[in-house]
């Protein structure tokens, strides 16, 4: 799609994109994709305000803070109707090699891009583990009030460390620490329902397995906890002192429903600066006032997820789709980008792939186990897979989406 641009800008040192939007983002896939020879400096836009800061690890920077030199040329990646005062900008900023794209039809794009059945190694890492480990980092800088510059420069330390094959940095690690649940929501998307009788899960297989994981990673941005409900759990107050411990973990976040006040005796734990309380805002289903209050009479840091609508992610059946509409929506799909989940020994793409295999629906074993066998290349390689199974028993990313009222109860729970 690209070739007749190749040809004109593959003797250039420098090559810079203009435009983070959907055509930016669309012409670096391609030259990703289909021309990895070709290296993109960074892209270029007017103003960061309402951009992201990197674009699969290629960093974003305003036009007024580019030098172009004569071995410099920029692509014009923008739509049509603001090429001319693009190219004026680029003019009075010096820039003398200027390309621009043709019309493109993203949709051509998106399905060409399907057709590819094995895309090269390095996009697939920039995609699915640089970048999202890049955007954790950007939202810890956030909470601290880091600028974007301070932020820039926490990433460029980092970057190098991110495509070295023999390192391992985790974004996001998510722990299922049981399926005790005070809620039984039919759209459940963990399927806790399901699990009868509900129980605590083994908590020497979760340590064990996080002090392999931890022993392993570089670091780790964000560790999540989740049951069920994981103020049900013992497992809670039992990890959560040797995660706050590990230096090598920045941030926890435990995601409740709100409906559970936590021990008393353990309230200096949840006061840890590292620890985030993630309230699930369920509307009327739950009075989360009591809980809320608690966590603000205490000190805690905590956040109320406005969720709004619910996807249905159907049933448990196996819908027997092609590898191309896996590819699509594990794609499309946050959970396939940071929503790598242990449960108790073992590493799924997503917290319904595990409830899936732990309950016998999905007879797939996508899973990585986690033991003194594992290695960093078995975690990269699980981490950058093109496409999961758990997609296959999961609605969420279909065409045809169906919008749910959260948390719709199967039958009436006191809490």
């Amino acid at each position: 799609m690209l070739e007749r641009i190749y040809r004109k800008i593959k003797k250039f040192d420098n090559i810079y994109i203009f435009g983070a939007g959907k055509v930016g983002k669309a012409i670096l896939e391609q030259f990703m994709i289909i021309y990895p020879d070709i290296k993109i400096k960074a892209i270029i836009v007017s103003d960061l305000k309402n951009n992201p800061l990197y674009i699969y690890g290629i960093p974003v920077f305003e036009i007024n803070s580019i030098n172009f030199c004569k071995d410099t040329v920029v692509v014009l990646a923008v739509y049509e109707k603001h090429i001319k005062e693009i190219i004026e900008k680029l003019t009075k900023a010096e820039c003398d090699n200027i390309v621009k794209v043709n019309s493109i039809d993203l949709d051509d794009w998106e399905t060409a891009k399907e057709e590819y059945e094995c895309l090269p190694e390095k996009f697939l890492c920039s995609q699915r583990y640089v970048q999202p480990y890049i955007n954790t980092l950007i939202d810890l800088e956030r909470i601290k009030g880091s600028d974007n510059d301070k932020i820039q420069e926490s990433i460029e330390n980092k970057i190098n460390d991110l495509y070295n094959k023999k390192k391992l940095d985790i974004a996001r690690l998510v722990i299922t620490l049981g399926s005790k649940c005070s809620l039984r929501c039919k759209e459940c998307n963990n399927l806790i329902p399901n699990f009868v009788p509900q129980r605590d899960y083994d908590y020497e297989k979760i340590l064990s397995s996080i002090e392999r994981l931890v022993s392993l990673a570089s670091s780790v941005l964000k560790c999540e906890l989740i049951g069920g409900e994981p103020f049900l759990t013992d497992n809670l107050y039992k990890i959560l002192p040797y995660l706050i411990n590990q230096s090598k973990i920045h941030s926890i976040e435990i995601t409740t429903n709100g409906t559970i006040i936590p021990r008393r005796s353990y309230i200096s734990l949840l006061q840890n600066p590292k620890v985030r309380i993630r309230i699930s805002d369920y509307g009327t289903i739950v009075n989360q006032v009591e809980f809320i209050s608690f966590c603000k009479k205490n000190h805690m840091n905590y956040t109320v997820l406005e969720l709004g609508k619910w996807i249905s992610p159907g049933g448990v059946n196996k819908r027997n789709k092609n590898i191309k509409d896996l590819k699509r929506e594990y794609g499309k799909c946050s959970s396939g980008y940071l929503c790598k989940t242990l449960h108790e020994n073992k590493l799924f793409s997503c917290s319904r792939s595990a409830s899936l295999y732990e309950l016998g629906y999905m007879i797939e074993k996508e899973y990585v186990s986690i033991d003194e066998d594992t290695t960093i290349d078995m975690l990269k390689s699980f981490f950058t897979q093109g496409y999961s199974f758990a997609c296959d028993y999961c609605d969420l990313q279909v065409k045809n989406r169906k919008y749910v009222d959260p948390a719709i109860q199967i039958s009436k729970i006191n809490t």
